[in-house]
């Protein structure tokens, strides 16, 4: 369709534009299979096995061990906190989810086989890393509103 900037009062102009980029968004949303508007809208497979050992290993275990604090804290109260925060965010086929992967699927070492007090620090470790420092996390993975924005601004790019 294209947009005649050289033409016509302000507000049409608009209305324009605005038809235009609705347009090109519902375009590209219907073409995404698997793609950007998938991605981070759902729970890892990665991390659907980490939080079921959480609940099901960690979360009645009352041993007391070295929490992130270095105060001894019980291993159910670590495990749950540690769920809440990762249940909290959507990993699926983002860049965490890799690692995530690269750190905790190792080669014939089993989640049963990491020692407990390893295994949480680890993935506090992570959550501190790639999630705690980068409050951003889960608004800068693809979705409809970044299309929106990057559609919006290709159209005033290409209009000039």
């Amino acid at each position: 369709m294209g947009v005649d900037l050289g033409s016509g009062d302000i507000q049409s102009l608009k209305e324009q534009i605005d038809d235009e980029l609705e347009d090109r968004l519902e375009e590209i949303q219907a073409g995404q299979v698997g793609g950007a508007f998938k991605q981070g809208d759902k729970i890892s497979v990665e991390q659907e096995k980490l939080l079921q050992y959480l609940e099901l290993r960690l979360m009645n275990n009352t041993k007391l061990v070295e929490g992130p604090d270095e105060e001894m804290i019980e291993v159910a109260e670590w495990a749950e906190q540690l769920h809440e925060r990762l249940n909290g965010v959507l990993l699926a086929n983002t860049d965490e989810d890799y690692e995530l992967r690269q750190r905790f699927r190792i080669d014939g070492k089993a989640l049963t086989d990491w020692e407990t007090e390893a295994f949480l620090a680890e993935l506090q470790d992570f959550l501190d890393k790639y999630i705690e420092e980068n409050p951003d996390f889960q608004s800068t993975l693809a979705g409809a509103n970044a299309a929106t924005a990057n559609i919006f601004c290709w159209g005033i790019v290409t209009t000039r």
